[in-house]
């Protein structure tokens, strides 16, 4: 009967362990709460590319790295200093068509608390592109006695004419070549093609400017070159891009 007491107080002392194990868990907890409602509001943002930026060109702004990250921020952004919102969201981008230096500012708010960063970002000027004049191969595609013709590099064209008299004249015939420049590139995403001149007689200088192979005999993109006789010709074919490049 006297062993009982001793029994009794030996079962308690496990229980008092875990309460004390457990109240420490729980006060670290609410420590590290606490604690995150004290991050501040900071702006920071990186763009990509960061050097070598050309006018037209498309730089990713990225506020990834601004504070808090709980999902609380606003992002706005003025991409040429003048103090308006160009565009929102954590990642973004922003172009320039105008060679400079221009002040980027990012502006994060949460709960009423805002902060800014600026970043200057030099653009220059894109270089220009040579144009390519490009002109369009075909050809019939059967002779007169209905032959398949094969023909990858030149334009070519038959004139199909019976002479149903007995006498050995010559038969005379013109017919009408399509001349397309469609293929022609501008050199570069920002330019375009302003004007294509065709010179359908290289042996002739009709503008008499010492070069046989720049006349504007014919002028578009797509013509047509009439009165043709039968015979072998070289065309050539010049354009001219929004920058003023042959």
């Amino acid at each position: 009967m006297l062993c009982t007491p001793a029994t009794m107080k030996s079962q308690v002392k496990p229980i008092l362990v875990v309460l004390i194990m457990v109240s420490i868990s729980l006060a670290g907890c609410i420590t590290g709460d606490s604690g995150d409602d004290n991050v501040p509001v900071t702006a920071v943002f990186s763009y990509s590319p960061t050097s070598n930026i050309r006018t037209g060109d498309s730089v990713e702004l990225d506020a990834s790295a601004s504070l808090p990250q709980d999902g609380s921020l606003t992002y706005s952004w003025d991409c040429d200093g003048d103090g308006a919102a160009d565009e929102t969201g954590q990642k973004t981008d922003c172009s320039w068509e105008v060679e400079g230096t221009y002040s980027v500012t990012l502006t994060v708010a949460s709960g009423g608390i805002s902060n800014s960063q600026t970043k200057d970002i030099t653009v220059t000027e894109a270089p220009v592109g040579t144009p390519t004049a490009e002109i369009t191969q075909y050809a019939d595609e059967e002779d007169c006695l209905y032959d398949d013709i094969d023909e990858t590099k030149n334009i070519l064209v038959w004139i199909c004419a019976m002479d149903k008299s007995d006498s050995d004249r010559e038969v005379t015939e013109t017919t009408t070549v399509q001349l397309d420049g469609s293929d022609s590139e501008s050199g570069g995403d920002s330019e375009y093609i302003s004007t294509w001149n065709w010179d359908i007689n290289l042996e002739y200088d009709s503008d008499g400017d010492g070069n046989l192979e720049n006349d504007a005999d014919l002028t578009g993109e797509s013509v047509e070159w009439k009165d043709v006789a039968p015979g072998e010709y070289e065309v050539n074919l010049s354009v001219t891009n929004s920058a003023g490049k042959i």
